[in-house]
Parts: C-alpha cells; sequence; structure tokens
C-alpha cells in the first residue's frame, strides 16, 4: 500500500480539469466585477459629499486625514477644534480615498442629519437621544 500523495491527491487533479476552467475564469472576473462596482459606488458617494460639503487640506491621498493620527491624540484633537472653527457648519473627514465622514458642528445641522430617517449608529444616537427629546 504506496499511497504517496495521501487520500486527497486524486480530488487536486480533479480540479484541475480542463472542463473547470471556464467556470474558475467566469467566478474570478465576476469577483473583479463585484470590486469594482463597489469601489465605484463608493467613489460617488463620497464625491457626492465633496461637492456639498468643504475637505479640509493636509489629506493624504491613500490615508486621507488619518495621517494626522501620527502626531499623538492631543495634537488631533486641536487640529479637530481648528476645524469646527473655520469650517463652522460642516466638513468631510477623510478616512482613506474611498471613505469619509461627515463632521457635523452646528446644532441646527446636527439636528437635521438626526431627523432624517436614515439608519443611525445607535450607540451615538443612543447617547444623543435625551438631549434631542
Amino acid at each position: 500500500m504506496n499511497n504517496v500523495g495521501g487520500p486527497y491527491s486524486t480530488a487536486v487533479f480533479k480540479f484541475q480539469d480542463s472542463r473547470s476552467r471556464p467556470v474558475l475564469h467566469s467566478v474570478a472576473v465576476a469577483l473583479v466585477l463585484k470590486v469594482i462596482t463597489t469601489v465605484q459606488r463608493k467613489l460617488r458617494a463620497l464625491w457626492a459629499l465633496v461637492k456639498d460639503f468643504p475637505v479640509p487640506a493636509g489629506a493624504h491621498w491613500l490615508l486621507g486625514h488619518l495621517v494626522l493620527l501620527a502626531n499623538g491624540e492631543r495634537e488631533f484633537d486641536k487640529i479637530g477644534l481648528e476645524w469646527a472653527v473655520q469650517y463652522p457648519y460642516a466638513y468631510i473627514f477623510k478616512h482613506g480615498p474611498l471613505e469619509g465622514v461627515l463632521s457635523v458642528n452646528h446644532p441646527d445641522y446636527i439636528k437635521a442629519v438626526l431627523q432624517r430617517p436614515d439608519k443611525k449608529d445607535e450607540r451615538i444616537y443612543g447617547l444623543l437621544r435625551p438631549w434631542l427629546s
């Protein structure tokens, strides 16, 4: 009994059958298309935000404003306060090339955002609920 490849060695060779190659190619193409459409959707959403709200300078092309965290948390808080003064209503904090967070500073803007029927993060919204009535 000379079973060199083990019980699964024949399954590996069957998987490499030429009939399964078109299926594998189709799956690979479908995955690539899914990634492309997801990236395209995220970029369109971010560009729509950028049209309506300002983006502070200093964002890295890949890391966005997260590079400012390298200077320490206190420095980052200081920059956040400066931006709140510079952009009194709202601005976009970029987390990278595809992600951006709308930072809302004005109470009227906050009220408008929270009154929308969109789904909200329950952790943050739960903290604000007592003050919002």
